[in-house]
């Protein structure tokens, strides 16, 4: 399920329409993928239908350091022309799935937008609400704009419609100079612990939260860190070997780490079989641990026994769907959601012929063989005699 999109920073130069790469001539772009720290970068130059030149610079974070927290900057340099520039910054609560072709005739709006207003004067805050959970999930989003170094004080325009708050502000800018834009949001959910209320959280978050330079410092140190513990260093015994293997190995290593860190000790959640970059599975947690958690055993054993307690704390549900099917002991499901039991739709769609037909993927019965293995493997791995009782 996708949450409100806090993303949203765009700007109009002159009055033109919002900034849209498509439709202006792109002189340069660049988009980068830092592993080491954690970031996504974006470079573009580009000429506008009055042949207006600008640079636009992008870093964008979510902090490893603070969970809570994502950061964007947007700096855009005025390279040929003088004019006002209006910014938006927004959160868009109206998101939808549609991610997975399979599944965009079926009802893809899970949110239920709750309220949406503007805090302080920099700053806009939206609460919904998941359509079948009932999980609430707060957002505050900050922006703030700077003009050499100087932080502006500008009168901003409120854009509020149901399930979207946004505002906007103008500045003018002169040849040769850089407004940069700062954007921090907070995230906060009913689940979360040790909070009150979601959304006095996500307040509270982001008025201790310092500017972008201030959360990706502690962001990068964070990263530092686990880098130091998961880092691999290897070289190919043939010299003629083109292939870049360590950088694909520190890849696939940051995708599993954006999914899973020490960010997740503690927390009651399991590895959906696609992480967190895609709806094809409907966030649902298959058997994929089976081959992520030897990863993890010999470098950060603390993860693999939280994601274990995943499985322990809905053995109830896998014991009654044993008994359910005639068999003694626990019979995990081929899809598990947020209580254990089997979410394997009756009948799928299939997408060539359009009919509808039995979906017996659920007869897969071999995830529960999956977690005894795991369990075994961490408990040689650390002799956690404490987790095996």
């Amino acid at each position: 399920m996708n949450f409100p999109n806090w993303l949203e920073l765009g700007f109009r130069i002159a009055g033109q329409e919002l900034f849209d790469a498509r439709f202006v001539k792109l002189l340069s772009y660049r988009q980068e993928l830092d592993l080491r720290r954690g970031m996504l970068l974006k470079s573009i130059t580009f000429e506008d239908g009055q042949g207006r030149r600008s640079r636009l610079r992008e870093r964008r974070l979510v902090s490893m350091d603070d969970m809570h927290l994502g950061a964007l900057e947007l700096s855009l340099i005025a390279e040929n022309w003088s004019a006002a520039v209006t910014v938006r910054s927004a959160i868009d609560g109206r998101i939808v799935n549609t991610g997975a072709k399979l599944y965009r005739k079926f009802n893809n709006r899970h949110l239920e937008p709750l309220a949406g207003t503007v805090t302080d004067e920099d700053g806009v805050y939206l609460h919904v609400r998941t359509c079948q959970s009932h999980v609430h999930v707060a957002q505050v989003a900050r922006t703030q704009a700077f003009l050499a170094g100087q932080l502006l004080d500008v009168r901003r325009r409120v854009i509020e419609e149901p399930g979207y708050i946004g505002q906007e502000l103008d500045v003018d800018i002169k040849q040769g100079e850089t407004l940069v834009l700062e954007k921090v949001a907070s995230i906060y959910t009913s689940r979360d612990h040790a909070i009150s209320e979601c959304g006095l959280e996500a307040n509270k978050a982001i008025l201790r939260a310092g500017r972008f330079d201030a959360l990706l410092a502690g962001h990068l140190l964070a990263w530092k860190h686990i880098w130091r513990r998961f880092d691999v260093h290897i070289q190919p015994a043939d010299h003629e070997f083109k292939m870049n293997v360590l950088m694909l190995l520190r890849l696939n290593m940051f995708h599993l780490l954006q999914t899973v860190s020490p960010n997740s000790i503690g927390l009651d959640i399991g590895i959906p079989a696609r992480g967190w970059s895609g709806e094809a599975y409907q966030g649902h947690v298959f058997w994929d641990e089976l081959f992520i958690f030897p990863f993890f055993n010999f470098r950060m054993p603390e993860i693999t026994r939280s994601l274990l307690m995943y499985r322990y704390r809905r053995l109830g549900e896998a014991r009654a769907a044993a008994a359910a099917a005639g068999y003694k002991g626990a019979m995990f499901p081929w899809q598990s959601g947020s209580n254990g039991q089997e979410e394997t739709q009756e009948l799928n769609l299939n997408p060539r012929s359009q009919h509808w037909v039995p979906d017996n993927s659920y007869l897969q019965r071999h995830v529960g063989s999956a977690v005894a293995f795991n369990v075994w493997q961490y408990f040689q791995v650390t002799h956690d005699i404490e987790f095996l009782h």
